[in-house]
């Protein structure tokens, strides 16, 4: 095999990992939201075990999932440099801003979450996962996946993409710009 392989077979396997582990908290966020809700309307001591449970299968999911994000961000510079020298300025800020938020907002309130139980109330312990869980619901994951303003236009990151494997004179291997700077390659449909 030659590094190339290589590079691409640990990025399939990390990415995949990744995925899994993004799809199982996407997931239990909302049902550990419910039940815990249940619990501090009802009281319900069954509802609290469910929570738990689910709770330290979250827990660790979100670890690992911590784990193979940051996996993927040096894949990301070290496997796929040419990727990240074109698009870099398209990825890298929204990249960075995801890993922070991650890191910073939804790590204090889990870290809440899994040490306040008995030490805070109730309804704030809720809310703590409510904040957690809302990071998790789908339309604030993440601005890498979705778009980003560039001067003139919204250009997407799979525009990006396709414009750095196009042949068209208008792309520059080097740099990104925005269409209709003149280096940037724009969807045939613009």
């Amino acid at each position: 095999m030659d590094a190339l392989t290589l590079a691409r077979l640990e990025f399939g396997i990390t990415t995949s990992l990744h995925f899994l582990f993004v799809a199982l908290t996407l997931g239990l966020a909302p049902l550990i939201a419910f039940l815990q809700t249940r619990w501090v309307r009802t009281g319900n001591p069954l509802h609290e075990r469910l929570t738990k449970f689910w709770g330290q299968i979250y827990v660790i999911n979100y670890g690992l999932g911590i784990i193979s994000g940051l996996l993927l961000e040096f894949q990301f510079s070290l496997n796929w440099s040419g990727l990240t020298h074109f698009a870099g300025e398209l990825f890298g800020a929204p990249l960075a801003m995801e890993t922070l938020f991650a890191f910073f907002v939804e790590s204090t309130f889990l870290g809440l979450w899994i040490f306040g139980w008995g030490k805070m109330p109730k309804v704030l312990h809720l809310i703590s996962f409510y904040i957690v869980g809302a990071r998790r619901w789908p339309p604030p994951i993440s601005s890498s996946s979705r778009t980003d303003f560039c001067r003139t236009r919204w250009v997407s990151y799979a525009t990006a993409m396709a414009c750095a494997w196009s042949t068209s004179a208008r792309c520059s291997p080097i740099r990104p710009r925005c269409w209709p700077s003149g280096t940037f390659c724009p969807p045939r449909s613009w």
